[in-house]
Formats: C-alpha cells, structure tokens, sequence
C-alpha cells in the first residue's frame, strides 16, 4: 500500500439539537508517527466543548500514519485498505454519548473521510485530551473491533473519564493478510493538542501502534 501523506476530512451531523458541520485537512508523517492540520467547524455558539471527541479524536483517525514500534507491525489501515466503512460510539458517562459513521477511500496517498456525528453531550469547556490507548482486534476476514479510552480535561481541572467502541468494516479486503493477522490485537497509544481560533481548530497528534 502507497505511504499516507495526508488526510482530508468532511463531518456533518447533529449534536445537541443543533447542525453542525466541518472539514478540513491533515498532512501525515509515518516516518515520526505525526499528523497536523486545520479543520475548520461551524457550530452554534457554546458548542465548542463537543470539539476533542467529535473533532480532534476520530477525525484524525489515530492509527493512520501511527509510527510502529517494532519494524514488523502491519498498521490497521493496511488491513482496511483502500474503501472502508466504520462506527464509533462514544460513552461520556453521565456527560451524554454521540455516535460516528464514515466512509473512507485511500487513494494517490490521501485518506478522503466522509463522516456523520449525532447525539446529546454537555460538559464544562474541555482544555485537554489525554490517555488515548485503544486495542484494535482483527474481528473476522474483512472486520476490525477497537476498544479505546481517554480523559478530558475541563476547564475547573476536572478529568471527565471517555470510553469509546469503533467498527470497521472494508471492501477492499487482503484475504492472506487478514488471515496472517486472525484474532492479533494492536495497542494504539496517541497524544492529541487542539488549538481553538475561532472556528479554526489546530489538531495535532503523535501515536505509535504495537501487537499485543
């Protein structure tokens, strides 16, 4: 598979009743495991708290460009290949819940991601993301499962703890490769810095991949 230099990004949905839309672009470095860009949101007024789950976490899609910390790792987005389809829901505890669709297609090194966010979250102005560890499982012959968690930091100094179930399914699947990997898991680890100007957000993410 060609290396992955960047990311283009659309989202639309509806978060707490109101429409929300934003798109973007990311440039990838697999070589240091870094991704940055700016994506550019419209949302109503007081929404931005929503921003570190909806934006600065799936969209950047943390395994895509993830440096291997081992030379063998075969990164998940080999196994999705070039069209892919995928579910995130999103569990904030008593904070709320949004739930994420994509579609994904990979071509001439540029990961292109349609996705669609709804659901209802209400929280204090979050500063920070941290702790973002996921364990992607290979599911079935064209599947993969990830369970992930973080924390937001809100503005008083509180950590809201996040937990999160991703689905993916592609319709370019690697029959040998899926099968080399039947029932291997990776640990993605990342760190994620979102800078807010307006309705510009800067994203930036570092992340290494690893089997366990």
């Amino acid at each position: 598979m060609a290396i992955v230099t960047s990311v283009s990004l659309t989202v639309s949905g509806n978060v707490n009743g109101e429409s929300i839309t934003a798109s973007g672009s990311l440039t990838v470095d697999e070589t240091s495991g870094t991704k940055s860009g700016d994506v550019t949101v419209n949302q109503p007024g007081g929404s931005s708290t929503i921003a570190p789950d909806s934006f600065a976490v799936p969209m950047p899609r943390c395994f895509v460009g993830a440096r291997s910390v081992t030379p063998d790792v075969v990164n998940p987005l080999r196994l999705l290949g070039t069209r892919f389809v995928s579910l995130r829901v999103t569990d904030f505890r008593s904070a709320g819940q949004l739930s994420l669709t994509e579609h994904a297609t990979l071509a001439k090194g540029t990961l292109t991601s349609h996705q669609l966010v709804v659901g209802e979250v209400r929280h204090e102005r979050v500063e920070n993301v941290t702790g973002i560890r996921e364990v992607i499982e290979v599911a079935g012959p064209a599947h993969l499962s990830a369970v992930g968690s973080y924390f937001l930091e809100t503005v008083s100094g509180k950590k809201l703890p996040v937990t999160y179930h991703h689905f993916y399914r592609t319709f370019t699947p690697n029959p040998r490769l899926f099968e080399a990997h039947k029932k291997k898991k990776f640990l993605l680890n990342a760190r994620v810095h979102s800078t807010y100007r307006g309705q510009v957000v800067s994203v930036s993410t570092n992340s290494t991949v690893e089997y366990v």
